[in-house]
């Protein structure tokens, strides 16, 4: 009897050996060689993660799927960028790397060590996120340093489009930001209207299009969540113009197909030229109290029970001072003047409407039920003055732009790239 026990304990420890093995081989299977690196299928896996966690995409497998091969594309330009910067001696170290982490997890309200955790939690593995954070600054390093020196910026053109503003006065601009998605090698738009799709629904849901932007947008814009500052009406091409048309703060338009990709552009603000506008500020503070595990648990309904009893009960500032040194766990924070605009349409409807010193219902924060109060109220002034040396820098800022873009095309072009997915 012991000796069938043990035969039958052997049989099932070699199947799991066996079937370890084969999840080690899979991850470590090639789906790509650029140049002389290979991405394997682990590279790949926890690229997606990171692309899904950071923008707030559904983390299932139809996702998954339909943005595979743009991620595809974003992991074949990171290895490109990193091969390039190496070959003139560009070495982005860890330590810049962490701090340029920690200033993206302070931006999300908590610490390097806890945005860290919650990428593995994701299942995106710290050396994921510090490859793509590494190239995109060995990047801007090698673009200015290999492509600086060809922007030219005359005192003549700078003068033109300071004649063009002062004759524009009053007419509307707009603050755009973009995502971009190219088409591939073959001219085929597949893999960019797969990933459009997820993208369109996402923003329909009220994610964030500059988070968005950031993980999945190939224009040189991405590193900045798409932001292409003011531009006027009539600056680009007539396709999007039509698709802007009678668009106000917060509009997405629809995908704008061209020769080299498709576009989804944002209205992040409109204003008049040359005329000055104003800014709303509010000085908030924001209390987050940590939930673990399920909200339905026992202790998730504890930490929300606090949460609403801190909104029912607090009536000034100095008395949410005390709930955030007792309660406040990570992401709490004094979050000083801020624009209004900064925060999502319907966040900041509530914010205007709070008397100052009373706060806010609880709401749904990463790992936490966030509550968050109003100090005080005030109003700037925006410049929106023709400046000179604002349009030179605009320009140079353009130009720089499209040089980038045309780099990195030609670096494709040159490198051995063998898909094998």
């Amino acid at each position: 009897m012991a000796t069938v026990i043990f035969k039958g304990f052997v049989s099932a420890f070699f199947v799991i050996l066996l079937t370890i093995q084969a999840n080690a081989q899979t991850l470590a299977r090639p789906v790509a060689v650029v140049n002389d690196s290979i991405i394997t299928q682990y590279d790949l896996d926890n690229r997606i993660a990171l692309a899904i966690a950071s923008s707030g995409l559904p983390n299932d497998p139809q996702t998954r799927q339909k943005t595979q091969k743009q991620v595809m594309q974003s992991l074949i330009n990171e290895v490109l960028q990193l091969q390039e910067a190496r070959k003139v001696g560009i070495n982005i170290g860890p330590t810049d790397v962490d701090a340029t982490i920690a200033r993206i997890a302070k931006q999300n309200g908590t610490d390097l060590k806890t945005f860290l955790q919650q990428m593995r939690t994701a299942g995106v593995g710290p050396s994921t996120l510090r490859q793509q954070i590494k190239a995109q600054m060995s990047w801007v390093q090698l673009v200015g340093r290999r492509l600086g020196s060809q922007v030219q910026v005359t005192d003549e053109e700078v003068n033109r489009n300071v004649l063009r503003l002062q004759q524009n006065k009053g007419r509307t601009e707009r603050r755009l930001a973009e995502i971009f998605l190219p088409s591939d090698q073959n001219g085929s738009f597949e893999a960019a209207n797969q990933t459009i799709q997820v993208i369109l629904q996402e923003l329909r849901n009220r994610k964030s299009f500059g988070a968005i932007a950031q993980q999945f947008s190939q224009s040189a814009t991405a590193a900045s969540g798409g932001d292409l500052g003011w531009v006027m009406e009539g600056q680009l091409a007539p396709e999007v113009e039509r698709a802007l048309t009678g668009s106000q703060k917060g509009f997405v338009t629809k995908p704008v197909k061209t020769p080299n990709g498709v576009y989804i552009y944002a209205v992040r603000g409109t204003r008049q030229i040359g005329v000055g506008s104003t800014v709303e500020l509010a000085a908030v503070k924001q209390l987050v109290i940590p939930i673990a595990g399920d909200l339905k648990s026992a202790a998730g309904q504890q930490a929300l029970a606090q949460a609403y009893g801190v909104s029912e009960s607090v009536r000034s500032c100095a008395e949410f001072d005390n709930a955030m040194a007792t309660l406040g766990g990570s992401g709490t924070e004094d979050r000083g003047m801020v624009e209004m605009s900064s925060f999502p349409a319907e966040l900041a409807k509530l914010l205007r409407g709070l008397p100052i010193g009373r706060p806010t219902p609880p709401i749904p924060a990463p790992n936490g039920a966030a509550v968050l109060i109003v100090c005080d109220r005030q109003t700037r002034t925006e410049n929106t003055s023709i400046e000179p040396g604002k349009i030179k820098r605009q320009l140079q800022e353009e130009r720089l732009s499209v040089l980038a873009q045309r780099f990195l095309r030609d670096l494709r072009r040159q490198a051995y790239i063998d898909l094998r997915i």
